[in-house]
């Protein structure tokens, strides 16, 4: 599969084969609070967590100090944005830093000269499984728990998800719902809404 992607990108200059990890990075979109193509200048000095697969890696030493750090490129079949990992976020995340990985990093947006990247502050190994929770106020309106639950019927899919209602940090009652729910980035987005 490997080869064929390199073999029809050398011939035609893209591919045809989606990619092995497009629908694990599908689900992976789901855990993160953006997609790269969605990260513009307008974010900067925002925390995001985003999902790809590590591309290139280039490692430096600081000039002082002479610490290890990385410059690490994420990529998600369509978008790419350079990760600055410095000394001890790389001495504590290194094993993970492979190509072809597929990783969840959580960074700040930096923006120099309109270029776009994120200054890491942790990298996350990803699971197949996914398994989601959503907490609510326990004082939430019955209608707005009405359009919350119309939500999710009419996005079943293959996440787990459950429930925790809270009244002031306190967890006041935890539901396992009963069927799997396809939990993207917009239905997250629709339910903060």
């Amino acid at each position: 599969q490997g080869d064929l992607l390199v073999l029809e990108k050398n011939l035609l200059g893209f591919n045809l084969t989606p990619h092995p990890f497009s629908s694990l990075l599908q689900k992976l979109n789901k855990s993160g609070t953006h997609r790269l193509g969605d990260l513009t200048t307008q974010e900067e000095g925002e925390k995001v967590k985003i999902a790809g697969i590590i591309g290139g890696i280039r490692k430096v030493f600081t000039k002082r100090g002479n610490n290890e750090m990385a410059f690490v490129t994420l990529k998600d079949g369509i978008d790419k944005v350079d990760l600055v990992v410095f000394p001890k976020v790389f001495e504590k995340y290194k094993d993970l830093l492979l190509e072809d990985k597929l990783v969840v990093v959580i960074g700040v947006v930096d923006c120099r000269d309109e270029k776009i990247s994120l200054l890491t502050e942790k990298i996350e190994e990803v699971s197949a499984e996914e398994n989601f929770t959503l907490e609510l106020p326990a004082a939430l309106a019955k209608e707005t728990l009405k359009k919350i639950s119309g939500l999710l019927q009419t996005n079943k899919g293959e996440d787990k998800l459950r429930i925790i209602f809270k009244r002031e940090n306190e967890v006041v009652k935890e539901i396992e719902l009963s069927y799997g729910v396809d939990y993207s980035l917009e239905v997250r987005k629709k339910i903060k809404e």
